[in-house]
């Protein structure tokens, strides 16, 4: 049985891997989901990794660049507004649960709703004295119990949160969740993702790509919140948005109902999870003697 910590809403916060490991961690999975094998991965920079395929009939290599999606980039155009608010709970969460179990609350689980539901509420958060209070009202409190707050004497507390929904579980090392990181409007990726290829291109003119087949830019939205999310129902059509494309194709992994979509040189559901199908036929001619999965992808629409 799959541990609990993957299976509630605060799973997200798990994903501890960093830098190169995470880019190639994306890169493995998105060629799992192609069906692709025969292959080994090469680090580097500037492209970031290489796929280099080999078989007795055939090889090719292909040099990709891996970056993230967020749809709320800040005012100065480094990071995302969103993506630092979520790393910022992911610290509290952290802080929470070693002060919870070193008061002998190892099992309790709990779910923050704070009075406004918008992500600079976080920012109003003074994370001792949050933690330090929080800890306080659990152990005045019965498990399996919904805290309306004000409770009690703790003006940190009452001043940001409504309530605490509070579980207790079998399992240790549980990360608490903040009910609002995944409500309010999801914002149309489409102007984002255009700048993305813009920006990337301008840097891959620079870059070393030695004998690649083929040069890929890997978007990936990882969907654990609204910022980093990138729904597309149909084609968004960058190639009118765009002059120059620095890639052979950009494929997006939209992690949120878990679809491989070819963004460019022409839209195309590489892997449709509703359909629940691989567009084989779409693939490049060159990697068809490594397809070694069929044409069932049966991974479903997941909210993760």
């Amino acid at each position: 049985m799959r541990p609990l910590k993957h299976q509630l809403a605060s799973r997200v916060l798990y994903r501890g891997s960093r830098g190169k490991q995470q880019e190639k961690e994306a890169l493995e999975a998105i060629l799992t989901r192609l069906g692709l094998g025969h292959y080994r991965i090469v680090e580097g920079e500037r492209p970031d990794l290489r796929v280099c395929f080999r078989s007795k009939e055939a090889e090719a290599t292909i040099a990709c660049e891996v970056t993230a999606f967020y749809g709320d980039p800040t005012a100065s155009g480094h990071g995302s507004a969103g993506a630092r608010r979520f790393g910022k709970w992911r610290n509290i969460a952290e802080r929470l649960r070693r002060e919870l179990e070193s008061k002998g609350l190892q099992g309790v689980y709990g779910v923050v709703f704070f009075k406004e539901p918008a992500d600079d509420m976080l920012d109003a958060v003074v994370p001792g004295l949050f933690v330090r209070e929080t800890v306080d009202v659990c152990l005045n409190t019965g498990v399996d119990h919904e805290i309306v707050i004000p409770a009690g004497d703790h003006d940190h507390l009452n001043a940001l949160v409504e309530k605490i929904r509070l579980w207790h579980y079998p399992e240790a090392g549980l990360l608490w969740w903040a009910a609002h990181l995944r409500s309010g409007v999801l914002a149309d990726p489409r102007e984002e993702l255009a700048h993305i290829v813009e920006a990337k291109t301008k840097k891959a003119r620079s870059y070393n790509w030695g004998d690649a087949t083929e040069r890929w830019l890997l978007i990936i939205a990882e969907g654990r919140h609204l910022t980093d999310a990138a729904l597309l129902d149909d084609d968004p059509r960058l190639v009118e948005r765009l002059k120059v494309i620095g890639f052979d194709r950009v494929i997006l992994w939209e992690r949120l109902m878990d679809e491989l979509v070819q963004l460019l040189p022409a839209f195309t559901k590489l892997c449709d999870s509703s359909r629940q199908i691989r567009n084989i036929e779409e693939y490049p001619a060159g990697l068809a003697p490594f397809v070694v999965g069929g044409s069932s992808y049966p991974t479903k629409p997941v909210i993760r």
